[in-house]
This record gives C-alpha cells, sequence and structure tokens, in this order.
C-alpha cells in the first residue's frame, strides 16, 4: 500500500495526507448515484479516520466535492479499481485489512466494525 496518500485538493494543489491510525479510504466518482450519501455530510467511523478519493474530479461549481482527494495514481498502485468502494488500511503495516463495496455509511460501519481497534 502505497503511504502517505498522495493527490490533489479539489482546487488543483498538491496534496499529501499521512495515515497516522487505521483508515476507510471511500473511492468514489462524480457520475454515481451510490455516492451520493457519503457526500451528504461528515462520514465518520468509530475507531479510524475517513478519507474520500476519486479518480476524476467533479467539475460543476458548488459540488460537495470540497473534501474529496482526486489521486488516480494512488488508488492505481494501491489497487482500488472500482467506485463506490472502501478499503480499510492499517498504517503501521501498510497493508490493507479489510475492502468492500460501499453501498451507504449505515452499512459500511456494520462491515469494518470487526476490524477497528
Amino acid at each position: 500500500m502505497p503511504l502517505p496518500l498522495a493527490g490533489v485538493d479539489p482546487s488543483g494543489r498538491p496534496t499529501s495526507i499521512d495515515l497516522a491510525r487505521r483508515t476507510v479510504v471511500l473511492a468514489l466518482k462524480p457520475d454515481c448515484d451510490g455516492c451520493q450519501e457519503f457526500l451528504a455530510g461528515p462520514v465518520a467511523f468509530d475507531g479510524c479516520d475517513v478519507v474520500l478519493v476519486a479518480a476524476t474530479p467533479m467539475t460543476s461549481a458548488g459540488s460537495p466535492w470540497t473534501s474529496v482527494v482526486v489521486a488516480p495514481a494512488w488508488m492505481a498502485q494501491a489497487g482500488i479499481v472500482a467506485a463506490p468502494s472502501y478499503t480499510v488500511i492499517d498504517p503501521s503495516t501498510g497493508r490493507v485489512v479489510t475492502e468492500g463495496v460501499a453501498l451507504a455509511p449505515s452499512q459500511v460501519a456494520t462491515e469494518i466494525a470487526p476490524y477497528l481497534e
């Protein structure tokens, strides 16, 4: 798993996120109706950090993508090829703990709970 998580912020500035504890990386895409629930408000899960990533930027003004890191190269290196999906990363080992399809925040919370510290 490539660490830190590197990409660009919504304004196109390079950004890098050091993962300090278990982190859920939610991969989203602009044309995904199912992704909208993850963008509607802050997504938080107990016992971990959350980072939203996408392979392509959302270009419409006023979109809720202000917190999404556009990181196609990082996603490819990490093996994240589908969206919406989630990947739980343990930064102490640089390994994926679990991954799956992200259908709704409550579903992701239930599926990742056994893997959080």
